[in-house]
């Protein structure tokens, strides 16, 4: 209630581009951090760990099935932003972005962000890594 009281303050304000702004930074830092999990030099490294683990350990076991999807979601920009986006939007209530992004409060709240992480992060990497 406290957040909705929130929005319909904004809205009554004239602030409504502060709403908007808050959900690009958001989408930004969601693209931004799933990028840099992905495709950086600073996460080779970790990456190349966890295909190694998958590796040594086999599919039939469980930490080598367990590795071995780790490993796929560090290779996925994609898998790695829906995690990213509902990772974000259960902090954003500690973060700067708490008064102008709602917070996860329920189930389908997280559902809606991984869906808009998601989408979100495939548009953004088909359009500025094509090959991807």
């Amino acid at each position: 209630k406290n957040y909705q009281q929130k929005i319909k303050r904004t809205y009554r304000t004239g602030n409504k581009m502060i709403l908007f702004y808050g959900l690009i930074i958001f989408i930004l830092a969601i693209y931004g951090i799933s990028w840099i999990l992905t495709q950086s030099h600073i996460f080779k490294g970790f990456r190349e760990s966890l295909q190694n683990l998958h590796w040594n350990y086999g599919e039939g076991k469980f930490l080598g099935h367990f590795t071995g999807k780790l490993a796929y979601l560090f290779q996925c920009i994609v898998c790695t932003g829906t995690w990213v986006g509902i990772s974000l939007g259960l902090i954003t209530p500690y973060s700067f972005l708490n008064e102008i992004f709602p917070p996860i409060s329920s189930l389908a709240d997280a559902i809606l962000i991984g869906g808009l992480s998601a989408s979100t992060v495939w548009m953004l990497s088909t359009k500025f890594d094509p090959d991807e």
